[in-house]
């Protein structure tokens, strides 16, 4: 089979694709045919080295941490999938989607629902599950709680959006062109576009902040929370090298 792979961190020539041997599933893990992986912020700047996990610098490695595919293949103690179920997951930092095998987790492979496509499906196991993290354990969502999305037209800020909405929040948010009107219909309720308003110089205050797009860093957000108020970030400027 083929994966896309590099040897070493660094420019997007040092990637190329390999042939390699269809990989065996462990006990718990399963052997997916892929149909859909996407290309995250997050595997570029693991490519490039400028984020790099503990234990996880094993070359090659083959690009992608999102998949969605078709099980050929289950381990023997894998007992939440079978043979030919429609599947999403998430490969963890090693990654490995982007070939026309991959070996994943059970723990973190989850059945496609069937309105789903595969293309679909696969958007969602590092975004959705990344937002509802941070919805949860950060930003707190509640009726009436003002929540800024700084960034809120990438993958990460649309599922953030649509979270603190469902729990009720009153939700501002930064972007600009067409996706300003997805962001509307999703029910945001300011939307300032970042490229005529300075959202520094605004005068206005939000109980959260949250910032997708490592463009804005606490020092500068300060003005923008109230008493009290609380700011994520979900790009440190470490990952910037």
């Amino acid at each position: 089979m083929k994966a896309l792979q590099y040897s070493q961190y660094g420019c997007p020539e040092l990637i190329q694709w390999n042939e390699i041997a269809i990989p065996e599933p462990a006990a718990l893990q399963i052997l997916v045919q892929v149909k859909a992986e996407s290309l995250n912020p997050t595997d570029i700047r693991i490519r490039m080295g400028f984020i790099k996990f503990t234990g996880a610098d094993i070359f090659p490695k083959t690009m992608g941490m999102d998949f969605s595919g078709i099980v050929t293949k289950i381990g023997e103690d894998v007992a939440n999938v079978k043979v030919g179920d429609k599947v999403m997951g998430y490969m963890g930092a090693q990654g490995g989607s982007f070939a026309d095998y991959t070996l994943a987790d059970a723990s973190t492979t989850l059945a496609i629902p069937a309105n789903l496509s595969f293309e679909a499906a696969n958007t969602l196991p590092m975004n959705a599950a990344t937002a509802l993290n941070v919805v949860n354990a950060y930003l707190r969502p509640t009726a009436g709680k003002t929540i800024l999305i700084n960034g809120a037209a990438g993958g990460l800020g649309l599922f953030i959006v649509q979270y603190c909405k469902l729990k009720g929040a009153t939700v501002s948010a930064t972007a600009s062109g067409a996706v300003m009107e997805v962001l509307k219909s999703l029910g945001v309720d300011e939307i300032i576009d970042y490229k005529t308003t300075n959202i520094l110089q605004t005068g206005k205050s939000w109980d959260a902040v949250v910032d997708t797009s490592g463009k804005l860093d606490f020092e500068d957000a300060k003005v923008l929370l109230n008493e009290n108020g609380e700011f994520s970030t979900m790009v440190p400027k470490s990952a910037f090298g």
